[in-house]
């Protein structure tokens, strides 16, 4: 799997201008190199928190036929 881009941002409330600090739901897009199974693991850490374990984590297997 490779990732396609950077992530995006949408926020959950519609503002002019967002909100800063505003929930929302960020996607990612991916694109399969080759067949095969792998496991996606994506991490939630605040980015100015280092040495910290990460506040989330998310894995799913992945099959490409």
């Amino acid at each position: 799997m490779e990732q396609m881009g950077q992530a995006q941002f949408k926020p959950r409330a519609t503002g002019d201008p967002p909100l800063v600090g505003a929930g929302g739901w960020e996607s990612f897009d991916f694109k399969a190199v080759h067949p095969g199974q792998m496991t996606l693991r994506l991490v939630y850490r605040r980015p100015w928190e280092e040495g910290v374990e990460p506040r989330k984590t998310f894995s799913l297997q992945v099959t490409v036929p």
